[in-house]
């Protein structure tokens, strides 16, 4: 113990581990408990501590969540251990660096974890691949699910902000870094952000952001999309969601909140799938609340006509082949299929699967897309795989080069990526969440991964980008078109 390195921040000390190829911090606290009162409400800064505190072995709790399986599967599984691993007081971060002294500080990545905005924490990577390139690794946990994603009115007037507590954690994450990560190791002026998933989902959201964009030099973004939500969208979840608590419903809302700060943290999770699931609508993020977005406004909007404060970043970004399978093929009825060897998806409920997940667009648009995803076209006639494609082109591969086109037309002063034509911009956008600008036959119909650069965002030692360093953990006072608040 007498050798393990020690590092002072400014909330306290912390006590690491030099085994392998990085001097690993673990569990440090970013953030204040939300627990009790603090439950539903934004992120507030860490208590500082006294003495030594631990963090050698990377044993801190998660954040609260379920197994990620369909629900019929979830309930044998929420066993004691599984309750041991995961609390409600799970706002901590990881901090893994090559090297604690020199005059050199090393370039810093901070990844935001996926899983959905439902499931995941910061310790899932193995840093040691970065802390061998000599760069610093930040890893954290944010609140999920419906801790993270309720939105009422009530929340709305009691802190200006609601359904939106992910992002608001992972900013603070990143505030943290900017005030600490020299003590570490770490040039907060080379900081990338980077994110998988719903982490990707995240980056973007916050590269639009004016409240995030001084925290970051620059961003890799994989797997995601540009969607966002609306208020109203935010409120229907949040009203159902407390309905079924037991906690009320509207017009009777007085005492929702102090119901479901009362009801055991288990209850609330185990009993969010009916509103808060993978589908993702519930909890896309940012909810435009006029705090992290303005009311009326959608994030996809953004990139579209340049209103994004971090444009000008660099940014890698990419989607894989049939990045929407891990979300397809729980149903019971394909489980059955899959079990009796028959094919899970078949022509036609490909095709009855398209005017179910596309309910507003006309039988125009529906034909035409199951002429361009004919699953004739792959693999001798898989409607599955065209299943996939058309879930993977519109939820993340249109998207990603709609990001990449805003970003780099706003780098370069032209369009960074082809004018695109073709499908109407209403097709698609219900099943996948996306607001898809016009895309091109060609492009829709292809399905490789599309892995595309605005500029190139390197996270090891070669790229320097300035960023500002905040002097407080409180947001920066929101510009255009962030009302003031």
């Amino acid at each position: 113990m007498t050798n393990d390195p020690i590092v002072h921040t400014g909330d306290g000390a912390v006590r690491g581990n030099a085994t392998g190829s990085c001097i690993s911090f673990f569990g440090i606290p970013y953030a204040a408990p939300p627990t009790g009162a603090r439950r539903f409400r934004p992120p507030m800064p860490a208590t500082p501590w006294q003495g030594i505190r631990d963090g050698r072995t990377d044993n801190h709790s998660r954040c609260v969540q379920t197994h990620g399986l369909p629900g019929w599967l979830e309930r044998p599984l929420d066993t004691p251990r599984w309750r041991t691993l995961h609390s409600e007081d799970c706002l901590f971060l990881n901090v893994q660096s090559p090297k604690l002294t020199g005059s050199t500080l090393h370039p810093v990545v901070v990844s935001i974890h996926g899983g959905s905005y439902l499931w995941g924490s910061g310790s899932d990577r193995d840093a040691a691949p970065l802390c061998n390139a000599s760069i610093v690794y930040v890893s954290f946990n944010y609140r999920l699910g419906v801790l993270a994603a309720l939105g009422l009115p009530e929340l709305l007037n009691e802190s200006g902000t609601t359904a939106n507590l992910a992002l608001q954690d992972q900013r603070l994450a990143m505030s943290w870094v900017q005030r600490h990560i020299r003590a570490f190791g770490g040039d907060p002026t080379r900081v990338t952000l980077s994110g998988e998933s719903s982490g990707a989902m995240a980056v973007a959201a916050h590269l639009a952001s004016a409240r995030s964009s001084s925290l970051f030099g620059q961003a890799i973004f994989m797997s995601g999309n540009d969607d966002s939500m609306s208020l109203e969208e935010a409120y229907q979840a949040g009203n159902q969601f407390a309905a079924l608590a037991g906690c009320g419903s509207p017009p009777a809302t007085g005492s929702r909140l102090p119901c479901l700060r009362a009801l055991d943290v288990w209850e609330l999770v185990n009993n969010q799938s009916a509103v808060y699931n993978g589908s993702m609508r519930a909890i896309q993020v940012p909810v435009a609340d006029g705090y992290e977005l303005e009311r009326g406004t959608r994030l996809a909007d953004m990139f579209a006509t340049g209103r994004v404060a971090g444009a000008r970043k660099p940014l890698l970004a990419g989607s894989n082949v049939d990045d929407i399978s891990l979300f397809l093929g729980w149903t019971t009825p394909e489980l059955v299929r899959e079990l009796e060897g028959r094919p899970m998806e078949t022509t036609a409920s490909f095709e009855r699967a398209v005017a179910r997940l596309l309910p507003h667009a006309s039988p125009s648009e529906h034909q035409e897309l199951i002429s361009l995803y004919d699953p004739s076209k792959y693999f001798g006639g898989d409607a599955r795989r065209a299943l996939y494609a058309l879930g993977t082109d519109g939820y993340y591969a249109c998207p990603t080069r709609r990001i990449l086109k805003g970003v780099s037309s706003a780098m370069l002063g032209v369009n960074g990526v082809n004018d695109v034509k073709g499908v109407s911009s209403t097709m698609l956008s219900d099943a996948v969440n996306s607001q898809l600008k016009g895309v091109s036959s060609a492009m829709l119909s292809d399905a490789t991964a599309t892995a595309t650069t605005a500029a190139t965002a390197t996270a090891a030692s070669s790229a320097s980008t300035t960023t500002s360093t905040p002097t407080t953990t409180t947001p920066a006072p929101a510009a255009t078109p962030f009302p003031s608040i």
